[in-house]
């Protein structure tokens, strides 16, 4: 919602603090924890900075790829492929 209202630097800190928390907590490949590198890939393309866009998503690629099924895999592989 921050980054809608172009509160960018907020709304990152935002993500990577729930990010932070997640992997504290052992969570670095979950659902949530793709969801989060998602956003930061959102926030990225919402500023038209597409060459960070594009590294946000290779890191989530990286997750998903580590969990055979995991659910968010069609999304990442599909938001790659409209980066490039």
């Amino acid at each position: 919602v921050l980054s809608e209202v172009g509160r960018f630097d907020e709304a990152a800190r935002e993500v990577q603090a729930a990010m932070a928390i997640l992997k504290g907590g052992g969570e670095s490949g979950s659902d949530s924890h793709s969801s989060m590198l998602m956003s930061m890939a959102r926030i990225e393309y919402e500023q038209r900075r597409y060459e960070q866009q594009l590294e946000w998503l290779q890191r989530a690629e990286a997750v998903v790829r580590q969990y055979p099924g995991h659910p968010n895999y069609g999304t990442v592989i599909s938001n790659l492929a409209l980066c490039y």
